[in-house]
């Protein structure tokens, strides 16, 4: 479970970093293409066209004096492998009379980075980066049948989408003459999804993360890291009338520290907390502590022991508590008492490295549980409802 990254992420966080620039500029295009293969029950393949799968990737990257730029674009294009409902003679169905060329999805993309060392302040950057994204592609909740429609969707149980969304992200960095760091980060992110069933999202999200890092000269290789962050969604959608009204927010904000001490370069440990807020629609509010520690010692020379133990809690979003929608024959239905999920995680390893003639490896063994509590998922079922139809759904 992750301190710095935010109790959210239940069994870790992943980053991606995009290429920093060097001093040659480098651009790269890249064409790539596919189809999709015929299923093995013949009876089951519904195009009669090609079942294509193609698109292009474009990045630029270069350093202008104390300037870094990036840029980058994405095309996709993906006739995809579920077909179009086809009505049956029980199923009146006016709300996914769609083609099959309907169902091909879309997607554009535009990003960009810009840096800027500064010349007057020695260890200063800023700058901003982007991403702006259109979106064309269907969510479809079941499937037709289990022989020849297998591969199409279940009239009334699929929607179209038409997503236009872009995040403006600002950050500034400090990395001062004594050691310490200062980072500050922030991202605006605007949805604009309009879908077939006139239930469209308009969202707006704020995020800001302050974080502050120092290593210690008087213990060597002790270091400490903490920061505050603040995020607030602003979501407008008939989606979500589950609250009562289609206007809803959530706010959460949070504050973390962390302590790693590198002993004589044989033990790592690292200990750290995290404390989340979260307020939705000024009716409920969640405070929640959660810890993590983690152990690493040095063996032999390439042997290693390795233990951790952490917490995660995640509170529900605003679709999960309050989404209710009529998809014709299914229905997603919204969930007002819906409680936060938390976990539990502990993992005790062994790494072991090897040299075999002029080969190197490592062999890892580890054993690995994690534990949650009020899990939070989409199950299908017959739901107690306001809706007289459909009774049916998730």
């Amino acid at each position: 479970a992750a301190v710095l990254s935010g109790s959210r992420a239940l069994s870790g966080a992943i980053y991606i970093r995009t290429a920093r620039p060097k001093l040659e500029p480098l651009t790269r295009i890249k064409v790539f293409g596919g189809a999709y293969s015929t299923p093995k029950d013949k009876e089951m393949k519904w195009w009669n066209d090609f079942p294509y799968e193609t698109g292009a990737d474009y990045f630029h990257t270069r350093m202008i004096k104390n300037t870094d730029f990036t840029i980058g674009a994405n095309v996709l294009l993906d006739h995809g492998y579920i077909g179009a409902p086809r009505p049956g003679p029980l199923v009146n169905d006016t709300l996914t009379d769609f083609t099959d060329e309907q169902m091909a999805k879309k997607r554009y993309r535009l990003n960009f980075n810009i840096r800027q060392r500064s010349d007057k302040v020695k260890g200063l950057n800023y700058g901003v980066n982007g991403n702006i994204i259109y979106n064309q592609s269907n969510l479809v909740l079941a499937w037709l049948d289990l022989d020849e429609g297998f591969y199409r969707a279940y009239p009334g149980a699929v929607l179209l989408q038409y997503q236009f969304s872009f995040y403006i992200d600002p950050f500034v960095n400090l990395f001062a003459k004594n050691g310490d760091t200062h980072s500050f980060k922030a991202r605006v992110l605007y949805n604009n999804t309009d879908q077939s069933n006139d239930q469209n999202i308009r969202s707006t999200v704020y995020y800001g993360d302050y974080n502050f890092g120092r290593k210690y000269k008087f213990f060597k290789g002790m270091a400490f890291i903490g920061g505050i962050t603040f995020q607030y969604n602003d979501v407008n959608s008939n989606m979500y009338t589950g609250s009562g009204s289609p206007n809803n927010h959530l706010l959460n904000l949070s504050g973390y520290a962390e302590i790693d001490f590198n002993i004589f370069k044989v033990v790592n440990f690292s200990a750290g907390a995290r404390l989340e807020h979260y307020g939705m629609n000024n009716t409920t509010n969640e405070t929640k502590p959660v810890f993590r520690a983690g152990l690493s010692f040095k063996l032999l020379q390439e042997t290693y022991l390795r233990a951790s133990v952490g917490q995660g809690f995640r509170y529900p979003t605003i679709a999960e508590k309050f989404i209710r929608m009529d998809v014709g024959s299914f229905g997603v239905f919204d969930n007002p008492g819906l409680v936060p999920e938390s976990s539990l995680n502990a993992e005790i390893g062994i790494k072991q490295g090897f040299k075999f003639i002029n080969y190197f490896g490592y062999i890892d063994f580890a054993v690995f549980q994690q534990d949650y509590e009020n899990t939070i998922e989409y199950l299908f079922g017959k739901w107690d409802s306001t809706f007289t139809w459909p009774f049916y759904g998730f």
